[in-house]
């Protein structure tokens, strides 16, 4: 994941290092993240990289200028105003045409134009939407249906081909009207105009690098409504809430002021801070990390298509190399042949790889036509005039990564050549192992700490970055999964929270649209005794919030984590609560949609019978005795309790406290706990002494 940019040269390149669960990271702290080998050694490979960056920026503007997520493959949202906006020429008549509806506008003093559709009534069918000023762009298979901004933490960010049953998931992924933009990791002083990123279908080749809960959200919402849905995933391992929430909002509140201008001081005086890092994280990496320093596949012939591959194995692509096996971490030679036709050879071309973990060096015909340090950065090597051959063409991609998934894993994988279909390079490649890494990363130290301008953990930079650039796109509602890197300030959560989905709304411009949190799960080891801890005070803030802001909720997951995991694999049922909320309220659909909410409790002799909201069906004990209640007398020491349900309430009492005063439920990081209503959703922790 991207924690900054380094300047080579003049040239300002975004150096990405990635968070990787195996180092022992506990709270997904960016200073613990692992990062390619030798990533700022490779000065070459950072220079061709900035250099190619640097000459997009010189091209003249086109005529007509989209944002990213305006682009092949969206999903629009079903709406009566669904905002299209870009750049042509100062005073030019911009021309938008999608089905039967055709809206025209004029381009400003500045060249901006949008427009608003009136997409009630558009079919659900793919269909093109053409732009058309001095020129026409044409946009292929559009959908219009419901599109949801997934937010948040790593928790978010997990993707499915890391969640249980990754390769189940994958086989049954055939929903060609679910679609993904990923908003790519990006920090910034000021509101960015645009986001990298593209619309992905969903397939067995690609689920894999969707958000897993906003997948499995989009999944139930699309099964059940028939709806197209499309998902914006704008999420960043380890992150505060603070740094999704724009300056304006933060200022509301005196306690974020002085952090801002500490912010915009620090990105004003990078200078020696940087320097200083980058010698010292040179220093660690030669230090700690794998040497790359000779390409041993390269000079066994493995890029020229006359090295015969008949040995080498073969891998469905594109998947995680973990998810086909290979439980290791190195480097892997990807190869396959691929036919072009003799009208399209000698043509420039553009050739789409997707996403790939960590780094790659690609080569087309034995010649290189790109490489890229990055994660989750697409992959697009523009292929000049004669590098494609009539016939028989050999792409061959050299994949390093030393933590995590590896490989060639997300996105569309195709040949683009104009004035023809894009030629489908998914499917079978051939693969070699090049070298194997065996540094356990979890004995190394610590990375040294980026310089402020770097840290993703400021206020607004990720607003900034990441949100504040898909603004206004149309969306049916947000679902936000974060709170561990804020449990520490849990006391502000809940009002912080009001800030950052205020300033949401108020931005996108579309109402009070739906906002569904995800509390946190249980995790790290059980309590003995009644505890009172920073995660159980999170939740509650996380609760009064879903029940005090407008068209809130929230999805319980207290029952579903990991004690050793603070990313727990079932990643499944959290996106089934979330899409329960929505089908009630959002779809006009009838059931549940929460599990018992504490309303009230009295004294009755010596016990507390506690009263519930949301018990459809009942109240019932999972597996047993009910657990996970305790109680306390005006002396606040709180005992284990013994609970009894009675009806729709539940009775609570302990020899050690004689008149009960108070109650708590799952009160703890990971409690022990089993209450749930008769349609299977688990009881809300709560407090009843809980600070108003």
């Amino acid at each position: 994941m991207p924690i900054g940019e380094r300047i080579v040269a003049g040239l300002r390149l975004t150096i990405v290092l990635r968070h990787n669960r195996r180092v022992g990271c506990r709270y997904c702290s960016e200073d613990i993240s692992t990062g390619f080998a030798n990533g700022f050694t490779h000065m070459k490979h950072l220079l061709a990289t900035g250099i190619a960056v640097a000459s997009l920026s010189s091209v003249a503007a086109a005529a007509i200028q989209l944002p990213s997520i305006i682009s092949d493959n969206m999903v629009l949202q079903r709406s009566e105003k669904t905002p299209l906006w870009g750049k042509a020429n100062a005073g030019e008549k911009v021309t938008v045409h999608f089905n039967d509806i055709t809206v025209e506008t004029v381009a400003d003093e500045k060249g901006k134009w949008r427009v608003d559709l009136n997409l009630t009534k558009a079919p659900q069918t793919p269909g093109e939407l053409t732009i058309a000023a001095s020129e026409t762009v044409t946009l292929h298979n559009v959908v219009v249906g419901e599109v949801w901004l997934c937010s948040g933490q790593s928790n978010m960010q997990w993707n499915v081909a890391l969640s249980i049953n990754p390769a189940e998931e994958a086989a049954t992924a055939n929903y060609p009207l679910i679609r993904q933009f990923a908003v790519q990791n990006k920090l910034s002083n000021t509101p960015l105009e645009d986001a990298q990123g593209q619309w992905v279908v969903a397939s067995p080749q690609t689920v894999g690098g969707f958000t897993a809960v906003g997948y499995f959200f989009g999944r139930e919402i699309h099964q059940k409504t028939g709806q197209p849905v499309g998902l914006i995933n704008s999420s960043w391992g380890g992150t505060d809430a603070e740094s999704w929430t724009s300056d304006g909002q933060l200022m509301k509140s005196d306690r974020y002021a002085k952090s801002i201008e500490m912010r915009k001081m620090s990105f004003e005086s990078l200078g020696d801070a940087q320097s200083k890092f980058e010698t010292e994280n040179v220093e660690w990496e030669n230090k700690n990390l794998p040497k790359d320093e000779t390409n041993e596949g390269l000079a066994k012939g493995w890029a020229k298509p006359e090295t015969n591959t008949a040995d080498w194995k073969t891998m469905r692509l594109p998947q995680t190399w973990q998810n086909a096996g290979l439980q290791h971490n190195g480097i892997i030679w990807f190869r396959k042949d691929v036919d072009v036709p003799a009208d399209l050879a000698g043509k420039p071309a553009r050739l789409e790889l997707g996403a790939i973990d960590d780094a790659d060096i690609t080569y087309v015909n034995g010649e290189k036509v790109g490489d890229t340090f990055s994660w989750n950065a697409m992959r697009n090597y523009e292929l000049p005039a004669g590098t494609l051959k009539a016939g028989r063409n050999v792409i061959a991609v050299r994949v390093w990564d030393h933590g995590g998934g590896g490989g060639i894993y997300n996105g569309a994988m195709r040949l683009v050549i104009d004035g023809a279909e894009p030629i489908k390079i998914d499917g079978d490649w051939h693969y070699a192992i090049e070298r194997k890494f065996t540094v356990d990363m979890s004995k190394l130290p610590p990375r040294p700490a980026a310089p402020a301008t770097n840290n993703p953990n400021q206020p607004a930079v990720l607003y900034n970055g990441m949100i504040a650039p898909i603004v206004p796109y149309g969306i049916k509602g947000a679902i936000w999964y974060q709170g561990e890197n804020n449990s520490g300030r849990h006391a502000h959560y809940r009002d912080l929270l009001g800030l950052m989905i205020g300033g949401w709304r108020k931005d996108f411009g579309q109402g009070d649209f739906p906002f569904y949190i995800v509390q946190l799960a249980n995790f790290m080891a059980k309590a003995d005794a009644p505890t009172d801890t920073n995660w159980a005070k999170l939740r509650e803030a996380q609760s009064q919030a879903a029940s005090t802001i407008p068209n809130s909720g929230l999805a319980v997951t207290i029952d579903i984590g990991d004690a050793a995991d603070i990313h727990p694999k079932n990643k499944q049922d959290v996106g089934k609560r979330l899409a329960a909320i929505a089908l009630v309220k959002d779809y006009g659909q009838a059931g549940e949609y929460s599990g018992p909410v504490y309303a009230s409790h009295r004294v009755e002799d010596g016990k507390l019978r506690v009263t519930f909201k949301h018990t459809t069906g009942g109240l019932t004990a999972k597996g047993g005795e009910l657990k996970g209640f305790s109680v306390a007398g005006e002396d606040g020491k709180f005992s284990w309790a013994n609970a009894t349900i009675d009806g729709e309430t539940i009775v609570v009492q302990s020899p050690n406290v004689s008149t009960p005063t108070a109650v708590r439920y799952a009160w703890a990081d990971n409690p022990e706990c089993n209450l749930y209503n008769g349609q299977g959703f688990p009881a809300v922790p709560f407090r009843s002494d809980a600070a108003k």
